[in-house]
């Protein structure tokens, strides 16, 4: 089957002393304020839809649907929002891909507060943590999370204070005080996310992510929810075989960084209007 590409339309200026300035002459059309609106339009209108399924161990799919999905993240906002945490407040993920990770993202992007999501190795290579030292002496995360709390112990114990909440999905380490993730999706949600979730627009911080670090400390990159919604747009008017046929995601790459971060977790949100859905797997 070929893909449908959208059709060339550019705008070409030749430049003073020469060169020419390309630009495209397509307009970008309409585009939400808050990623989240996605989760809450196919939440209703495609309610059983699979969002996420995540291999396990055994190898069998633990699977999630946009209604699943929709109701946990309004636990995890509530949970958040309970604690006190703000835009001011950043909330760091050590760990890798997951269904828990994507869950606080979307509870914590809801409702304006910034996710940082890192490298998981700046927690399980480094002997000094020094990359991680200097992105948490920048954010000063009040909430720090990790699917595997044995794995990333050193880590947990390190930057653990007594204004620090550690959650961790499994794997509690002895002697560290931490909540259990399923903890933050038992929360009752009250009208308070709904009034956050519509406070939360373009310009609101969705996510900080950090360079690698190749010239120096990884570098704090802000990312707006306009950011993230335009780019998701935009990539619907480029490549209109999404209409026909949403994609199935197989991701392995991190999320971490903006390709399996943004583009391809967000394109698992930002559907086509037929009645197929885009889903995504996460591979362990």
């Amino acid at each position: 089957m070929a893909c449908a590409f959208a059709p060339p339309a550019l705008d070409v200026r030749p430049l003073p002393g020469g060169g020419w300035l390309l630009r495209s002459s397509r307009k970008l059309g309409p585009y939400p304020k808050n990623l989240i609106e996605r989760l809450h339009h196919w939440a209703g209108l495609r309610p059983d839809r699979v969002f996420l399924a995540e291999r396990s161990a055994s190898g069998d799919w633990k699977e999630l649907t946009y209604k699943a999905a929709q109701s946990l993240a309004c636990s995890i906002s509530q949970s958040l929002l309970n604690r006190g945490l703000t835009q001011e407040t950043a909330v760091v993920i050590l760990s890798g891909n997951s269904i828990d990770h994507a869950l606080l993202q979307l509870g914590s992007m809801q409702v304006g507060i910034p996710v940082v999501p890192v490298s998981p190795a700046y927690s399980l290579f480094s002997k000094d943590f020094a990359r991680l030292h200097a992105i948490f002496d920048r954010i000063q995360p009040r909430l720090v999370f990790a699917r595997d709390g044995a794995r990333f112990e050193k880590a947990l114990f390190h930057f653990h204070r007594k204004d620090r909440e550690i959650v961790v999905s499994k794997n509690v380490p002895p002697d560290l005080p931490a909540t259990p993730f399923s903890a933050l999706c038992q929360t009752t949600p009250t009208g308070a996310v709904e009034r956050h979730f519509q406070e939360t627009g373009p310009d609101s911080i969705a996510k900080i992510l950090f360079t690698s670090g190749s010239t120096g400390n990884p570098k704090g990159v802000i990312n707006t929810q306009q950011m993230l919604c335009s780019n998701q747009q935009s990539i619907r008017q480029v490549w209109p075989f999404l209409k026909a046929r949403p994609p199935v995601v197989l991701d392995w790459l991190p999320w971490s960084h903006t390709f399996g971060g943004n583009q391809n977790f967000n394109l698992a949100l930002e559907l086509s209007e037929t009645e197929g859905l885009s889903s995504m797997g996460v591979a362990p």
